[in-house]
């Protein structure tokens, strides 16, 4: 990019999956290795769900965690899509993960010439001791392993997401840093990162409004999903 200015950066993280499940998992964080221990005795229960109903568990997690980051959530038909088009044609998979057959967390991942690509996760934050996503991403590795599959991308994370980023990093992945640039046709000039006090107060209200009434705005915010 060389000295052009930076618009926005953010982290990206791949994990390189050739060298096995048992030495990738070997080469974890102690903390992974402690929280998958710790899932397992809570009895969490993790397994590949295509159905319709698993998706609407998901569903209603994502819900969950968008409205935590201050983002509506897409349409349910987005979702009901990607699962006839791209889960049912072997092209991805979800993970969910259940505690006494309630979902407390789950995982949607893409795939696509031998990479995987880790695109929605979500969790209901009530049952975050648990640990799940730990379990999760545990037996997501196990499966792409045994699949072939050579790459898991985790994609990008904001920079001051220090949290997301470990959690990233304590799998064994590689960081690399990205950068994207943005041009203003009208001005000529190139626009650098810049949070707007609007969008902080944004994202507050939305962390604070009903599930329905993000729905709603959702299906309207999202109308490529159609």
């Amino acid at each position: 990019m060389g000295n052009l200015p930076a618009s926005a950066e953010y982290l990206s993280h791949d994990l390189d999956l050739t060298g096995g499940e048992t030495s990738l998992l070997s080469r974890c964080r102690p903390n992974v290795q402690r929280n998958i221990r710790k899932a397992e005795r809570e009895g969490i229960s993790v397994s590949e769900d295509r159905t319709p109903e698993g998706l609407r568990e998901f569903y209603h997690l994502n819900c969950l965690t968008r409205r935590e980051h201050g983002l509506p959530p897409q349409p349910i038909r987005f979702f009901e899509h990607l699962r006839e088009h791209v889960l049912e044609k072997g092209l991805g998979f979800l993970m969910m993960a259940r505690h006494k057959k309630k979902p407390v967390a789950g995982a949607l991942f893409l795939l696509f010439g031998g990479k995987a690509i880790f695109k929605y996760g979500a969790s209901d934050r009530r049952f975050q001791a648990f640990r799940a996503n730990n379990l999760v991403f545990r037996d997501v590795i196990q499966l792409l392993c045994r699949k072939g599959v050579r790459t898991l991308s985790l994609g990008r994370t904001g920079l001051h997401h220090d949290g997301l980023r470990q959690f990233k990093l304590s799998w064994g992945t590689t960081e690399t840093r990205l950068q994207y640039v943005k041009y203003d046709i009208r001005s000529k000039t190139y626009l650098t990162a810049d949070q707007s006090l609007w969008e902080t107060r944004w994202k507050k209200t939305v962390a604070n409004l009903p599930l329905s009434v993000l729905r709603i705005i959702g299906s309207v915010a999202y109308r490529h999903a159609g």
